[in-house]
């Protein structure tokens, strides 16, 4: 680990954050040097959405947010990063708590030492690196490289669990390739797994880095649309929806020939369609095969449940399956 390491502290004790500098300034090893010092979570996270770390250093109790929601909301926005807990307290029971929550190490600053700070911050890097490749194997499709199903479960419960907090409005397609069982009855298995391949790839470059897009099974595909901090509308759902569309119809070579296929998705809007992963699947994976049945657009909207109140009127036209597209 010879280049030098983008490290993170996140640390509201200006007297504490210059202590902690000097430490992993001490010689040797000058690949410790590049350290940022924030003091509040919300400047934490838009850090990290910006620029690329190797490694956080949290203080739990903070100027904004305080306790073990530091380390909560840091995790959730950047599951991949090793994060160590180094904080004033000594409490054993919190300890336990940190790293029951994705904490690399929980260190007692008053028992910090610089050989003992710049170990524990290599050995957390190397550590979340082969967790995050053990992670890689058990949670992606190894064909398509994009998540597999349960692991597509598990996030969009916890960004439906974000989006209830936050009061957002957030969508989920369900996609079904059309005419792919003539792909592998023609050209053989091997063309049919380039074609999945190129799918996903063409699937991924019609969303935006906060989406995310899952192989569900065989030819089938999940896509969930994270509004982020402004929510999503019936209108992005449409967007994104044709324009996926757009991307698999593109003729793929192979060997000479084209192989051609198609698409039909069926969207589902959180909270209007459903209030769970369960529900909200169930309905886009319904209005998949209403789309299957249209001649016109396809993609469709899932129905309305019966109960319609507080409903946006944007919303509420989705009820017969179609949507008046304004993109």
């Amino acid at each position: 680990m010879g280049s030098l390491l983008k490290i993170l502290h996140i640390e509201d004790d200006r007297a504490d954050a210059l202590l902690i500098k000097e430490l992993l300034k001490t010689p040797p090893a000058p690949i410790f040097d590049n350290i940022t010092n924030v003091t509040r979570l919300s400047e934490a996270l838009k850090e990290l959405q910006d620029n690329d770390y190797n490694v956080v250093l949290l203080d739990l109790q903070l100027m904004d947010v305080s306790g073990l929601d530091n380390l909560r909301c840091i995790k959730e926005e950047n599951p991949n990063i090793p994060i160590i807990v180094l904080t004033g307290s000594s409490d054993e029971n919190l300890a336990k708590k940190s790293l029951l929550e994705g904490a690399q190490e929980f260190l007692f600053k008053g028992l910090t030492s610089p050989d003992i700070l710049k170990r524990i911050i290599v050995s957390s890097i190397i550590r979340k690196s082969a967790e995050n490749d053990l992670n890689e194997q058990l949670h992606y499709d190894q064909l398509t490289k994009v998540p597999n199903r349960l692991f597509f479960k598990k996030m969009s419960e916890t960004l439906l669990n974000k989006a209830q907090r936050r009061n957002l409005t957030e969508g989920l397609l369900f996609i079904d390739l059309d005419g792919f069982k003539g792909v592998n009855d023609t050209y053989g298995h091997e063309a049919g797994n380039i074609t999945l391949s190129i799918t996903a790839e063409r699937i991924k470059s019609a969303l935006r880095s906060s989406d995310v897009v899952a192989r569900y099974a065989g030819d089938e595909f999940v896509i969930y649309l994270d509004g982020k901090d402004t929510g999503i509308t019936a209108d992005d759902c449409t967007h994104i929806a044709k324009k996926i569309i757009q991307h698999i119809e593109e003729p793929i070579k192979y060997q000479g020939s084209l192989i051609n296929i198609s698409a039909s998705i069926g969207i589902s809007m959180f909270p209007y369609h459903g209030l769970d992963y369960s529900t909200l699947m169930a309905a886009a994976d319904q209005a998949m095969y209403l789309a299957k049945k249209q001649t016109y657009e396809r993609y469709c909207f899932a129905t309305m449940p019966e109960d319609k109140n507080d409903m946006p009127e944007h919303n509420t036209r989705l009820s017969n399956g179609s949507h008046d597209d304004k993109a």
